[in-house]
């Protein structure tokens, strides 16, 4: 894929959404009345359950749940070095248990999970396994929390999401402050981006790619029609040619023959004479 620009990291973009993705995307449409004919891949869309939440009093400065360091992932190990500097009595961490992985995923996304995140000023946003990006990134921004990830790689999944402005903060940074503008001006553009509704809302874009389908299909049917006659013209074309050549061989028979045309008459069948 091409790339847009030069960065350090990791030069990659997703081009499909991840299966809970995937099903936020259709929770999403459905919401609204509409279908998952064809999927825009270039925002991930989420449905009201999920950013519909209120800002929490903030009870804590520093929050992580995730993997441990033995468990994680070799690119969040950044995330266990700034515990060590940093966590104290203030700060909330939990350790998902990679044995009762199934178990453990189900709280992780639980309702305590979001309240935890809402109670905190910050959130340590590590890449999710398999993938190139951080899913904990949007989590942050609807819980009005800010995001400290590793590098910039980490905040987007397609080139569109890299192009959304959001604030947060590299933990490559000396200070952390928590700003109220910041963490309400990245649920703005979250909610610009990453829903449909009706204000700022992706519907007329989602208008605009059937109206584009439409179009493209129209294109593709009077291309196959253009083909269709090209090849009927040089069928007509070619049955000219011969008719051509035929009345042409005729002229020089009935030439030969002196200008009577025997082509029709049965030739006399020759008579043995017998002994």
């Amino acid at each position: 894929m091409k790339i847009y620009r030069p960065k350090r990291g990791y030069y990659h973009y997703e081009n499909e959404l991840c299966d809970e993705y995937m099903n936020y995307y259709i929770k999403a449409l459905h919401e609204k009345g509409y279908y998952h004919e064809k999927v825009n891949k270039e925002c991930s869309i989420f449905p009201l359950e999920y950013y519909k939440r209120e800002k929490r009093e903030k009870k804590y400065q520093y929050c992580y749940i995730g993997y441990s360091e033995e468990k994680s992932h070799i690119r969040n190990r950044w995330i266990h070095v700034f515990i060590q500097k940093n966590f104290d009595e203030n700060s909330y961490v939990y350790y998902i248990d990679k044995e009762n992985e199934y178990e453990e995923k189900i709280k992780y996304k639980s309702e305590e999970y979001y309240q935890k995140i809402g109670e905190s000023q910050f959130l340590l946003c590590g890449i999710s396994n398999g993938m190139y990006y951080s899913k904990e990134f949007n989590d942050a921004v609807v819980c009005r929390t800010i995001p400290i990830v590793r590098d910039v790689d980490d905040t987007f999944r397609s080139y569109e999401e890299y192009q959304i402005d959001v604030r947060f903060y590299l933990c490559s940074q000396l200070n952390y402050e928590y700003k109220d503008e910041w963490v309400e001006y990245n649920y703005s553009q979250f909610l610009r981006y990453h829903t449909i509704d009706d204000k700022p809302s992706m519907i007329p874009k989602l208008m605009e790619n059937k109206r584009r389908e439409e179009e493209r299909k129209k294109r593709e049917k009077n291309r196959r029609m253009r083909i269709e006659i090209k090849k009927l013209k040089k069928e007509i074309e070619k049955i000219k040619r011969m008719n051509i050549k035929k009345e042409k061989e005729r002229n020089e028979y009935l030439k030969a023959m002196g200008g009577r045309d025997v082509s029709g008459i049965r030739p006399i069948p020759k008579v043995k004479k017998w002994m």
